[in-house]
């Protein structure tokens, strides 16, 4: 991944792996400055950003969204889930994936950065899940295909 910064008629990229600190300078009056992220798999995200003395980038304005997939309501019903999503874009982003799992874990809960290039998920979540209840005989819940464009996502169980 690259990250290049251009102000007026400067450009500099940031150092990888760290992308420590940059600073750009030029007498031009522009209040906008242009934020390129060139990612590994050779796509590209632009943005711009309004000019500030110090600005810190987030990881959404890389083009990142942070999905939680929460199923902490689940563990008193349940001994297991596992469950898989797919970002499906609305814009140039690709298609992703991901994958988690929940047994002993002191907390049900897992984290996804998608890289969405854009400032929000511009694109929609679909996910299942399964799980093995906790009852006297052997039962699994199967949530069949949902769909969310928000995070957090609940996981919830009907009986």
């Amino acid at each position: 991944m690259s990250v290049d910064l251009v102000y007026a008629d400067e450009q500099t990229p940031m150092p990888w792996p760290n992308f420590t600190p940059v600073t750009l300078k030029t007498e031009s009056d522009i209040s906008t400055i242009t934020l390129r992220v060139k990612f590994a798999d050779y796509s590209d995200y632009e943005t711009q950003l309004r000019w500030q003395d110090d600005i810190a980038l987030t990881p959404q304005e890389l083009g990142f969204y942070s999905v939680l997939f929460d199923a902490e309501d689940l563990k008193s019903s349940f001994k297991s889930v596992k469950g898989s999503a797919t970002y499906l874009p609305a814009g140039p982003a690709k298609k992703q994936s991901f994958s988690f799992s929940f047994s002993t874990e002191p907390t049900w809960q897992a984290s996804w950065w998608v890289n969405v290039h854009f400032a929000g998920l511009n694109g929609q979540i679909e996910y299942s899940w399964s799980g093995n209840l906790k009852s006297l005989f052997p039962k699994t819940y199967d949530s069949g295909r949902l769909k969310a464009s928000v995070s957090p996502v609940k996981l919830q169980y009907t009986k």
